[in-house]
């Protein structure tokens, strides 16, 4: 919850639409942009977490007073709904439950790469740890807009393949 160099986010993969986009949005200027933080029961616009209610929570304050709404990080699934906002919330629809079995692993941050690569892999043995049985691995492919395959770093292309 400390997210001041690395956030680690998980999604049930039963509540995406692929392909999935990183990118970022005028939150000041668009006020369509919706958002439904995780544990949070409505959607409102982004601009409204960002300006209300996220400077009161502790563990937002600070990404509140430092953001510029103009240009806010989010991963936005095919159906343009906001999958998480970089780096302190993922969204409620894709909250992982008791039944998932399908999950999406992804880290943010300011940190070094090397870091992330570390906050990642402390989930994975996380997870194996809580289900050693229960977990497989599956590669997944990331390709650029044009659909150019884009070779991932080997311990991210391992470790991004998580759960099936």
């Amino acid at each position: 919850k400390n997210r001041r160099q690395i956030g680690i986010g998980s999604h049930d993969l039963g509540g995406l639409s692929f392909p999935l986009q990183l990118m970022t949005v005028n939150a000041a200027a668009e006020p369509e942009v919706v958002f439904q933080p995780l544990f949070e029961t409505e959607s409102q616009p982004l601009q409204h977490w960002i300006r209300t209610r996220w400077p009161q929570d502790p563990n937002r304050a600070n990404y509140a007073k430092m953001v510029d709404e103009s240009n806010v990080a989010v991963l936005r699934s095919a159906d343009d709904s906001i999958l998480s906002v970089y780096p302190v919330s993922n969204c409620a629809r894709t909250a992982n439950i008791a039944a998932s079995q399908n999950l999406l692993l992804e880290v943010s941050g300011v940190a070094s790469l090397a870091r992330c690569d570390e906050a990642l892999i402390e989930m994975v043995n996380f997870l194996h740890r809580s289900q050693p049985e229960g977990l497989k691995f599956r590669r997944v492919q990331v390709t650029d807009f044009a659909g150019r395959h884009q070779p991932l770093r080997p311990s991210i292309d391992f470790f991004r393949a998580l759960v099936e």
